[in-house]
């Protein structure tokens, strides 16, 4: 019987092959060394689709959403350079993955991690709303595949 990590991987390389929007814009693996550093910068344990993410992409666009994660090959969309610049205040087991315009942006709420290792994503708009919008990081990419986000 395949891992659950292994299941994660396979479906996120899955949504990113499915992708036709454009050519896939993404980084390069990340190692575990790299994302143990990031977890302690930012002070949260990453959920394990995201870590899976990280490890298999770093960064990119999926979907029209360009996710934060660790590029090797520059600064913007770094996950922990994104989350310490942000121009709001948010708690800080909130990590900002992605964002859209009018300071609105969707979150990994690590404070609500279950027994497989998510959390859910929660989108806090302009106007301090905060509403969950997906069980997990995977959960988030199959539903903006989805058009859903």
């Amino acid at each position: 019987m395949m891992a659950e990590t292994d299941q994660v991987a396979v479906a996120i390389t899955e949504l990113a092959q499915a992708w036709n929007g454009g050519q896939l814009d993404i980084t390069s693996p990340v190692l575990d060394e790299e994302i143990l550093a990031a977890e302690q910068e930012l002070g949260v344990v990453f959920p394990n689709s995201y870590r899976t993410f990280l490890q298999q992409f770093g960064a990119g666009n999926f979907y029209y959403h360009e996710i934060f994660g660790l590029p090797r090959d520059r600064l913007w969309g770094d996950v922990v350079m994104m989350n310490q610049l942000r121009s709001r205040t948010v708690p800080r087991h909130y990590v900002k993955v992605t964002e859209e315009g009018d300071d609105a942006g969707f979150y990994l709420d690590t404070s609500r991690m279950n027994a497989e290792g998510e959390c859910p994503l929660v989108a806090l708009g302009p106007g301090n709303e905060t509403r969950v919008v997906a069980d997990s990081f995977l959960d988030f990419l199959r539903q903006a595949r989805e058009g859903l986000i």
